[in-house]
């Protein structure tokens, strides 16, 4: 009924679709008998995709804690190449000028230290910083050979297949151009590709073609990238 008008509406529903009956009626789903997978097979894919399209709308990572990394962030299921893991359309921006005169090793150690682990440069002496409400920031920590990779738009994207527990990495080096001791830490990621020491110059062009189509622009600009640079 609409509350407005007062006028009472009849909806007709089909309760009992004839798919469930040995003898199909002559309603919509007589067109059925004609389709090789016949109801049995029509039942079983609505019900697969059912599943896949709830599979789909689970949360693909979720944050974990140990004494040795800290918070970070592990795949809740498998998640494929390619696959968007994460979007932010909130973003929260700082100076460089506020968050040297306000985090300071000083005043504020540890937004002092999340600001150089976790603050995307986006502009000249501007930060893309952590997310305020606490249960929506992802302390995405540091790889030279990521599983993730940040696209433009600041989308999250998998750079090959993740297995379910594995955990989400990013290449720092490559949503931030701020060089400098202050930046600069010693990796310890186990890869075959360390660098040792992230935001090094000596280390950029280890990472300008392999992650040139993911790069933020501001990485793309400032490393002056080829176009035609592959993975």
């Amino acid at each position: 009924m609409n509350s407005r008008t007062g006028v009472i509406y009849f909806l007709e529903i089909n309760t009992n679709p004839s798919v469930f009956y040995e003898e199909c009626s002559s309603s919509a789903d007589h067109i059925l008998n004609i389709d090789p997978m016949g109801f049995d097979g029509f039942i079983k894919l609505i019900v697969k995709a059912a599943f896949k399209r709830k599979e789909r709308s689970a949360p693909r990572i979720k944050i974990e804690y140990d004494t040795e990394k800290g918070f970070h962030v592990v795949a809740s299921r498998d998640i494929a190449k390619d696959e968007k893991i994460y979007s932010d359309e909130v973003a929260t921006l700082t100076s460089g000028k506020y968050a040297r005169e306000h985090w300071t090793e000083q005043r504020d150690p540890l937004k002092c230290s999340w600001l150089k682990k976790y603050a995307f440069l986006i502009g000249h002496d501007v930060y893309r910083t952590w997310h305020e409400e606490a249960d929506k920031w992802l302390p995405i920590n540091h790889s030279c050979d990521p599983n993730a990779w940040i696209c433009y738009d600041f989308f999250i994207n998998a750079r090959k297949f993740i297995n379910k527990g594995e955990e989400i990495t990013i290449d720092y080096g490559t949503f931030a151009i701020v060089e400098g001791e202050d930046n600069e830490f010693e990796c310890r990621c186990g890869s075959i590709d360390c660098r040792r020491i992230i935001f090094h110059p000596a280390n950029r062009p280890a990472i300008q073609h392999p992650f040139s189509h993911a790069a933020v622009s501001l990485f793309c600009r400032k490393t002056e990238i080829l176009p035609d640079a592959r993975v």
